[in-house]
């Protein structure tokens, strides 16, 4: 079977090999349905997410308003995060398209062609860039494109510059111009001072420093479960290939690299999938109806088990290799 070939089922297309949709940013894609029809289903605002997103954007805007003083102070910052990050899933979810055909863009080094004064639009180079991004085919690779390593980090800065060109979504002009131009300078081998690396004289990168951190999670994960501190130590130590000291002193390192807080959270982060995880076994082996089943324990130890263990350990090795 051929990794692109694909089925209908419902008036949608999937992947044979994976059953994933081909086209997961549209909302009305069926075979019948003709350029500019509506019979399949009625206007975006009109669908139950959509007017579920707005009905809340707009809850968060009454509920912040500066005229309530203090009253509305209160939970102002998690309500402006919540606002933006709501106004990103709906951008998502009626444009979910035009962001996979600009991913699609950027995963082949192409962009945006915009409109040419009258002086150029006969320009064959021009009718030719055209040609080329008026093309379904992006959006379709713009749905699959998930670049996992660093060879494809150029790439995955394309796509960055075209999404920001055409969405700024939170970022002011001012932050957006910086933006473009300071990503596009990248490519000449320049380095604008906005993303110029601050001389810190630290030992370990922030990518070093954050395996550091999982890795914390990793063992009070293990600990929680049932293991003695000593021995979740020494497996996690021992897949880094780190001593259980060097392990331990981490801790008291990283509390001063990111603040209590930050490790605190992570710790408890991984106690409580831990602790869930305890109790489902528990009840499980005490025969007691309990609303769960396997794949609930793999959720929550997808970013603690074994293979995240394996995984976390590839990419510190790999790390402190570049």
């Amino acid at each position: 079977m051929a990794t692109d070939d694909t089925y209908f089922e419902n008036g949608r297309e999937y992947y044979k090999a994976t059953d994933n949709p081909v086209w997961p940013g549209r909302n009305r894609e069926h075979p019948s349905a003709k350029p500019g029809c509506r019979e399949h289903q009625g206007p975006l605002i009109e669908t139950a997410l959509v007017k579920h997103l707005l009905a809340r954007l707009d809850d968060l805007e009454i509920g912040s308003r500066p005229s309530g003083g203090e009253v509305t102070a209160a939970g102002k910052d998690r309500e402006a995060f919540e606002a933006l990050s709501i106004a990103g899933r709906l951008v998502r979810c009626v444009a979910g398209w035009a962001i996979n055909h600009q991913i699609g863009l950027g995963s082949e080094n192409l962009k945006f062609v915009p409109l040419q004064p009258s002086g150029t639009r006969s320009h064959p180079q021009y009718l030719q860039e055209r040609s080329i991004v008026d093309s379904h085919v992006h959006e379709k690779a713009g749905a699959t494109f998930h670049p996992m390593n660093d060879g494809s980090a150029e790439a995955a800065r394309k796509c960055l510059v075209n999404l920001v060109r055409a969405n700024p979504g939170a970022m002011p002009t001012w932050l957006q111009v910086r933006t473009i131009q300071g990503l596009e300078a990248l490519d000449y081998g320049e380095v604008q001072p906005m993303f110029a690396p601050l001389a810190t004289g630290r030992k370990r990168d922030l990518t070093v420093l954050r395996l550091q951190l999982e890795a914390l999670g990793m063992v009070a994960f293990r600990q929680t479960l049932g293991s003695l501190k000593k021995d979740a130590v020494a497996e996690v130590a021992g897949v880094l290939n780190v001593g259980a000291n060097t392990l331990l002193s981490w801790e008291t390192r990283l509390r001063s690299e990111f603040g209590r807080l930050e490790v605190d959270r992570t710790i408890s982060f991984a106690q409580n999938h831990a602790s869930w995880i305890k109790e489902a076994r528990k009840r499980r082996l005490q025969g007691e109806e309990y609303d769960f089943d396997a794949e609930d324990i793999r959720r929550h130890e997808t970013d603690y088990g074994d293979e995240a263990l394996i995984q976390l350990g590839a990419k510190y090795k790999a790390a402190l290799a570049s």
